[in-house]
């Protein structure tokens, strides 16, 4: 028998795939506000939801069709649309050079661009699905660990891993997955921390609700870092938590879109479902698409609001449309896992 699918997790994910375009934008303002959430809201849920039951051999299984396989799908999308573009509008390149550039990258799997100590070519924002990957595989040998010992190792991991990005950046976002590990295990502990935080009285979580928007605004305010694109958690205790809170407040507003809207909570969920489509169509405009050169050619060189509100505009034209054709198509439904 088949178990409903629950809206308000959706809601959030719709949220936080929308504010992972939003980082994109190269604004400090707008990121100072999404790097909060967007990518922890991903790890915690992906932790919450995880399948106990499965084995190793079930998770490798599994994962590897819902992330390793739609990693290579979009690798594939970005190395031909590269070659395309370099044929027809961007000054021609090598074929060969563009070829082996995307394909070194999608190899190697960074989310940035390095220079050290050697270049590395990012391949963009599907890092994180490499990353997801690692993380739960770290929180499936996990289980077959004693509790108690479970908490140290993970510590360890994020902490060896925050240490060696700064010697050196290791193939396929292992390092992301070891700090990723953190908020899988979060949220894997979250399956029991939430139904006895529902039991409190009504002031007790209304105030830990208060309090909550209370340190998310302070984290705002005070932002410094927190990639964790580059295992990079700013201030590190302080800002976890800070990030906690956020992503805490992100999954209660959802819930009072999934009650009090319609056609946003409606849409907001879609986006959420889908929201592994919309990564790696964005990863492939993110990369290739010359928007600011579009942009100049068609209007001239704008600043301000009008440049990042036709930013959006033009990245959800490209996305949206996209996302809708290929929920919709048998063949990408079962690339990415939806059948």
């Amino acid at each position: 028998m088949q178990t409903k699918r629950l809206r308000q997790p959706d809601i959030a994910r719709g949220i936080a795939i929308i504010c992972i375009v939003l980082g994109h934008l190269g604004n400090n303002s707008i990121n100072r506000f999404v790097f909060t959430f967007h990518v922890p809201v991903f790890y915690l849920l992906s932790g919450y939801f995880l399948n106990e039951q499965d084995s190793l051999k079930d998770y490798l299984r599994k994962r590897s069709r819902s992330l390793l396989l739609p990693y290579a799908v979009t690798c594939l999308g970005v190395i031909l649309m590269a070659l395309l573009l370099n044929r027809f509008i961007t000054v021609p390149q090598p074929a060969g050079a563009v070829f082996r550039r995307w394909l070194g990258a999608a190899l190697y799997g960074a989310g940035d661009s390095y220079q050290e100590p050697f270049v590395i070519q990012g391949i963009g924002a599907v890092w994180f699905l490499l990353a997801l990957f690692w993380a739960g595989l770290g929180m499936q040998c996990l289980l077959k660990c004693a509790p108690g010992v479970r908490p140290v190792i993970v510590a360890l991991v994020f902490f060896l891993s925050g240490l060696s990005r700064r010697l050196f950046w290791f193939p396929l976002s292992i390092q992301a997955g070891g700090t990723g590990l953190l908020f899988v295990y979060l949220g894997y502990l979250g399956k029991d921390l939430l139904p006895a935080f529902q039991t409190q009285r009504r002031e007790i979580r209304l105030a830990a609700l208060l309090g909550a928007f209370w340190v998310w605004g302070s984290f705002i305010r005070d932002f410094r870092s927190f990639w964790l694109v580059h295992s990079d958690c700013g201030r590190g205790v302080v800002d976890i938590f800070g990030s906690l809170c956020a992503c805490a407040c992100v999954l209660y507003l959802s819930g009072m879109i999934e009650k009090r809207t319609g056609r946003i909570a409606g849409t907001l969920e879609y986006l959420g479902k889908y929201s592994l489509l919309v990564l790696c169509i964005h990863t492939i405009e993110l990369e290739l698409l010359p928007w600011h050169r579009l942009e100049e050619a068609l209007f001239g060189e704008l600043t301000g609001p009008e440049h990042y509100g036709l930013l959006i505009l033009a990245k959800f034209l490209w996305i949206l449309p996209l996302t809708v054709l290929c929920e919709k198509w048998s063949v990408t439904r079962r690339l990415f896992g939806y059948h």
